[in-house]
């Protein structure tokens, strides 16, 4: 009897351990209560919220399996050393370029739009150079490259149009052929006089044929640009070739500045107007696959010459600033002229992957303005008349990320006058290039 209600006393005593102990799990959330896997609700919706389950959300699901941003860029550092009229100049710039895709869903279809944002880095300045939306392929909107440029263009190549602009782009694809067209928001059409002067033979560059200064309150125009340009492309695309024909129209207004009286208020008269237009053609080639490939693009412009990447760059020269689309003049009746400047060009490259770390570019370009009779007659003798460039490059990738390379180039610019011409430009350039 003894033994047996010991042992009952024992068992009574572990029970009230156990339950003690189950008491505290509960109390701190260490231990589900049994009722939790319990069915004793008949539907879901009748549960507490707590007590449901999550159902699964497409809108979530497609959020959280989305495209991720995709990032690439380049860094590089270029030295380089111009010999020139006697005179040598070195220089060593560093550039970076960093563009930022995504994909995201944008209509109720299901349609994706491809947003891009590229930016252009250098030590004076950081700038957007593509900030697009591209929705199903068809449909770009933004700011990125004009119509009038050739996606495979070289930029190193003297005829390249290169310009970036706002635009409202449609492209549609059928097959082989592409087809596309748009408004885009036109470059601003800058103005400059050019005076037919004899100036000094100890004196090449003259200022007879600066570009007005916009701030300026005497300048005989000025433009509006209240109207977008339109331009449009054709094109081939397949395995071995890449052709595209693209044009440009841009419709500039302006007016006349005049003075009222013996005052030096301005008055501007009626709007005039002024079409600009240009075509160009580009064509990609691949003799061999993954080993000699060929590009040859050629171009007129009336007027658009503030698109092409020789004489733009003429135009952005901080020592000249020369107008390189229209300019004005005075003529025998003492009345300004506007007059278009005409002008073509074309250009090749090479490219051969000897190995796969490797690579030689032979590149090589020329334009010219068209001369006419009001140009003999009005432009100075300073003025850009043509241009000339050939160059040869060697490119060494170390790894797939990180590439050397050298080139030597010849360039020549000739002007109006023989005696105001550049002499020959030899340069020998570097670069160090890291790509991610």
């Amino acid at each position: 009897m003894f033994r047996l209600s010991k042992s009952i006393l024992n068992l009574i005593i572990l029970m009230k351990i156990k339950n003690t102990l189950i008491g505290i799990l509960l109390a701190n959330s260490m231990l589900t209560p049994i009722y939790a896997d319990t069915n004793w609700f008949e539907d879901e919706e009748d549960k507490p919220l707590t007590e449901r389950e999550e159902k699964d959300d497409p809108t979530k699901e497609k959020e959280e399996k989305g495209a991720p941003i995709k990032f690439s860029g380049s860094l590089s550092m270029s030295p380089s050393i111009t010999y020139q009229d006697e005179t040598s100049n070195i220089k060593n710039s560093a550039t970076g370029n960093l563009k930022i895709e995504k994909e995201v869903t944008v209509t109720p279809k299901e349609h994706n739009a491809a947003l891009v944002l590229g930016l252009k880095l250098t030590p004076k300045e950081v700038k957007f150079v593509e900030a697009t939306a591209t929705i199903h392929k068809f449909l770009t909107i933004g700011y990125g490259s004009s119509l009038f440029e050739y996606e495979k263009s070289n930029p190193n190549l003297f005829v390249s149009p290169s310009a970036n602009v706002l635009q409202l782009k449609f492209q549609h694809t059928f097959n082989c052929l592409q087809f596309g067209y748009g408004l885009e928001k036109a470059l601003e059409l800058k103005l400059g006089e050019f005076k037919k002067q004899d100036t000094p033979e100890d004196k090449k560059i003259s200022n007879l044929n600066k570009l007005d200064d916009p701030k300026s309150t005497t300048k005989p125009f000025t433009v509006h640009g209240d109207f977008p340009a339109f331009g449009m492309h054709v094109g081939v695309v397949n395995d071995t070739v890449n052709i595209s024909l693209s044009g440009l129209g841009r419709f500039s207004n302006y007016s006349m500045n005049t003075k009222k009286d013996d005052s030096n208020t301005q008055n501007q008269d009626d709007r005039d107007y002024q079409l600009s237009w240009g075509t160009n053609l580009g064509a990609q080639y691949t003799i061999m696959p993954k080993k000699l490939v060929t590009i040859v693009e050629g171009f007129y412009t009336s007027g658009l010459g503030d698109y092409i990447s020789g004489s733009e760059g003429i135009q952005s020269d901080e020592e000249r600033k020369e107008m390189c689309s229209s300019y004005y003049y005075k003529d025998e009746n003492d009345t300004f002229k506007l007059e278009p400047i005409n002008i073509m060009g074309g250009g090749a490259t090479v490219e051969f992957t000897a190995t796969p770390s490797w690579i030689f570019t032979l590149s090589g370009s020329y334009l010219q303005t068209l001369d006419s009779t009001i140009d003999e007659k009005y432009k100075p003798h300073t003025a850009f008349k043509n241009m000339w460039h050939g160059g040869l490059k060697a490119t060494y990738k170390l790894t797939q990320s990180l590439s050397v390379s050298a080139q030597y180039g010849l360039a020549q610019e000739n002007r109006q006058s023989e005696d105001h011409s550049m002499g020959l430009e030899t340069k020998i350039s570097g670069d160090i290039k890291f790509s991610f």
